[in-house]
């Protein structure tokens, strides 16, 4: 389910479970979700639960501005558990369970995480729990630029640029306890170094409980491998906020 060049729709009190059943017995992941949304503005989930799909719980895929999710269960889903993908924005994520979402043979190829964020703008996380995801950490930051054509920019239709910036992270715990990195960078395609510390520069970070087994949990300034206390330094250091 989803919406798709629309605006001002209230998703509320629902469940989705079992999506893509038949493309699992044919091992196809790859365009499955079990909710995506496209092209839209104003939209609203309010108690939303993803369980057990073969699938990517909640997508929200290119054009995607003032959406708010509030109470949501994404868990033991056989993709990523998030991905947001060229979105300017702004998305807020509150009060939600990201939990739990595997995929043994995605895993040995493209790797699954709890966030998959890519090139994605004004995007605020609040009260969530995200943890033991994939085995390619809870949350990825592909910090980069988009350019959305006209063609899918539905609210305005004159086209316009993303860059990836403006991200709280505020009263959440964020957990693995499978040494993979709880917060790490996204260096392809046109991604680069820089991007992701034009990132750091923008972002807002407080009262947040990160528990990992690895000392260096977070990809820091110039994407390099570093500790909390040492995140939270550098983004304060670069011109971000940043507190434990």
């Amino acid at each position: 389910m989803g919406v798709f060049k629309t605006h001002d729709v209230t998703f509320q009190n629902f469940k989705i479970e079992g999506s893509n059943w038949k493309g699992k017995l044919a091992n196809f992941y790859g365009w499955a979700m079990g909710e995506k949304s496209s092209l839209a503005y104003n939209i609203y989930f309010y108690n939303y639960t993803a369980v057990n799909n073969y699938a990517r719980g909640f997508w929200l895929d290119t054009d995607m501005r003032n959406v708010v999710v509030d109470g949501c269960n994404v868990s033991n889903n056989e993709n990523d558990g998030m991905m947001f993908e060229s979105n300017p924005g702004p998305i807020n994520i509150s009060n939600c369970y990201v939990e739990n979402n595997h995929n043994a043979l995605l895993e040995a190829g493209q790797g699954v995480l709890g966030m998959r964020v890519t090139n994605t703008a004004n995007f605020n996380l609040n009260n969530m729990v995200i943890k033991n995801n994939g085995n390619s950490g809870e949350i990825e930051v592909a910090a980069g630029s988009a350019s959305i054509p006209a063609n899918n920019d539905y609210k305005y239709g004159t086209g316009y640029n993303i860059t990836v910036e403006n991200w709280t992270i505020k009263n959440s715990q964020i957990e693995d306890d499978n040494s993979q990195k709880l917060i790490q960078s996204g260096i392809w395609g046109s991604n680069t170094v820089s991007d992701y510390n034009h990132w750091l520069l923008t972002l807002t970070v407080s009262n947040n409980n990160m528990v990992s087994p690895l000392s260096q949990p977070f990809d820091g300034q110039d994407a390099n491998a570093v500790s909390y206390s040492n995140w939270i330094s550098q983004i304060n250091s670069m011109g971000g906020s940043a507190s434990p």
